[in-house]
């Protein structure tokens, strides 16, 4: 399964929501989005500090697209 990393911000700009709406803060470092539509919301040192999107269609379909424009960018 594929995964992209970027910044939180990055990730709420694309999925079209603000952090806050992801339980995102200033603690949160990256976010890394799979293809599947989850993500994971890492810390600093890269540990996992939030599942993102799961069992959410809704939230799942803005991962899902968010990841395939961080694909597109890359």
């Amino acid at each position: 399964m594929g995964s992209v990393t970027m910044s939180a911000e990055k990730f709420a700009n694309l999925t079209g929501l603000d952090m806050e709406d992801w339980g995102l803060d200033e603690t949160t470092q990256s976010v890394t989005v799979f293809a599947d539509g989850t993500a994971n919301a890492l810390d600093a040192r890269g540990g996992c500090i939030a599942d993102l999107a799961a069992g959410n269609a809704v939230s799942r379909s803005r991962v899902v697209n968010a990841y395939l424009a961080a694909c597109e960018d890359a």
